[in-house]
C-alpha cells in the first residue's frame, strides 16, 4: 500500500499569512492545507491554532498518555502541542512520531528548534523514514537560510510570502532557481507557490 506523504515548506515574515494559509481563510479564498489530513499533530507554541475537534496539550506526559491511548484504540489523532519549553521536548515529540502512521506533523517556526548547523538525529531519521509510514510534514519559518538542507532537499512543495532581505532572496534564488522578483514584489498576504521541486 502506497502511503500519503508530503513535505511542504511555508516561508514568510511575521504576519505574512503563513498560518492563515495552512488553516485556510474564507475571506482570502484559501483552501485549508490542514483539511487534507485526517490525523495531525501540530507544534503550536505560539497558540495560533484553535481547531474544535483537536485536543490541546501543554504537558508532555499527558500528551504521551493520550497518544498511546489513541494508537491502542485506533482513534484519530488530532493533537495540538503547546509546551512551555519547546526546545527541551522537541526530540521527544519526534521520537513519539515513530509510533504514528498516516499523519501530518505541522511545525510552526521550525527555526526555533533547529537550524542549518544543528539537526536532531531523531528528526533526521524521522524525515528519512516518513514516506514509509505516511508521515507528512509541513513546516513554517521566518528565517529560510536557517533551515537544514536535509529538510529543504526533501521538500516537494513550497509557499513563499514576500521577502526583501538580500540574504533571504539569495537563498530562494539558489534553492528555487527562479527570478527573485517573483518573491520581492509580492503583495502583502500573497505568496509564490511551487509544487515541482
Amino acid at each position: 500500500m502506497k502511503r500519503h506523504n508530503r513535505i511542504i515548506g511555508v516561508f514568510g515574515r511575521i504576519d505574512s499569512g503563513k498560518s492563515t494559509l495552512i488553516r485556510g481563510e474564507k475571506r482570502l479564498n484559501i483552501k485549508s492545507i490542514l483539511s487534507e489530513f485526517q490525523q495531525f499533530i501540530i507544534w503550536d507554541y505560539q497558540k495560533e491554532y484553535n481547531i474544535k475537534e483537536a485536543e490541546i496539550f501543554e504537558d508532555f506526559n499527558v500528551y504521551i498518555d493520550a497518544l498511546k491511548l489513541a494508537i491502542k484504540t485506533k482513534r484519530k489523532i488530532k493533537f495540538i502541542l503547546r509546551f512551555p519549553y519547546p526546545i527541551q521536548v522537541f526530540e521527544k515529540v519526534c521520537k513519539s512520531l515513530y509510533y504514528v502512521t498516516d499523519c501530518l506533523f505541522l511545525i510552526e517556526e521550525i527555526d526555533i528548534v533547529m537550524n542549518s548547523k544543528k539537526v536532531s538525529p531523531i528528526f533526521e531519521e524521522l524525515i528519512h523514514s516518513s514516506a514509509h509510514r505516511g508521515l507528512s510534514l509541513i513546516y513554517t519559518t521566518r528565517r529560510p537560510a536557517l533551515i537544514p538542507r536535509l529538510l529543504t532537499g526533501q521538500t516537494k512543495e513550497i509557499y513563499v510570502f514576500r521577502f526583501t532581505e538580500p540574504i533571504d532572496l539569495d537563498y530562494f534564488k539558489n534553492l528555487l532557481r527562479i527570478n527573485i522578483d517573483d518573491i520581492r514584489f509580492l503583495n502583502e498576504h500573497e505568496c509564490f507557490h511551487n509544487s515541482n521541486l
